[in-house]
């Protein structure tokens, strides 16, 4: 836990902001979702959205970081936080910070043919940078969660 600590302290600045948002968020998001009704938590979510008329030049750094934030953090929050949680986290953290991140909740069968859910953060670029998993390119997204016109964006 000491190393923990002092791993944390030697951190640039700008990575530990990053970490405590996304611990602090995380937290915040996982009991949104199990007490928020769904269209709530999407009208919530797009009042953050304001803050991507702040959106700067695509930086894969920062990008980096936030997805780095957001899945360390995910290992220490004492609730479980499930990939639509983490998801919408960097989400959060991408405005914030004035960059493009694109929600994609998206459905497959398994191999037991029973459907499987699963949430990820796509960059404007089309990278993934939070919910790779195997098998992702299996998943359909779903569209029009968000608007009418079947962006997946609020």
């Amino acid at each position: 836990m000491i190393k923990k600590l002092a791993d944390f302290h030697a951190l640039p600045p700008r990575a530990k902001r990053l970490w405590v948002a996304a611990a602090w968020l995380l937290l915040v998001i996982r009991f949104a979702v199990a007490f928020v009704p769904f269209p709530m938590l999407r009208a919530l979510i797009a009042k953050c959205h304001i803050l991507q008329s702040l959106r700067r030049p695509v930086n894969p750094d920062l990008l980096d970081e936030i997805a780095w934030a957001v899945k360390s953090a995910a290992r220490w929050v004492p609730v479980r936080g499930t990939c639509l949680v983490q998801a919408l986290a960097g989400q959060i953290l991408c405005a914030c910070w004035g960059q493009s991140g694109t929600l994609c909740i998206g459905v497959a069968k398994n191999r037991r043919g029973a459907f499987e859910a699963h949430a990820w953060l796509v960059t404007s670029e089309g990278e993934t940078i939070i919910g790779q998993v195997a098998g992702l390119k299996h998943f359909v997204p779903l569209h029009g969660l968000w608007k009418g016109n079947g962006s997946q964006e609020p």
